[in-house]
């Protein structure tokens, strides 16, 4: 089974994350654009999805990137441009 996961409600919500499963396996796809940068979208999107295949009962999880990149770090525009 495979599913995608957004961070909200509507048919405009953008991808975050793919969800696989295969058995006591999941597979969690992150395709968050541009480059799957760290934030509270991606973070709160993999938590819950890794919540999920915990209670599905997965024995085993691999995280991948769906994009060029696996991950270009944190979202700058997070931070206070003062600091």
């Amino acid at each position: 089974m495979s599913e995608a996961v957004g961070t909200a409600t509507g048919a405009a919500a953008p991808e975050v994350l793919r969800v696989e499963r295969s058995g006591k396996l999941t597979i969690v796809t992150m395709v968050y654009r541009p480059y799957n940068l760290l934030g509270p979208k991606l973070m709160g999107a993999l938590i819950r999805a890794l919540d999920e295949a915990v209670g599905n009962g997965s024995r085993a999880l691999v995280i991948r990137s769906g994009l060029r990149h696996f991950s270009a770090g944190a979202d700058l525009d997070l931070f206070d441009d003062d600091a």
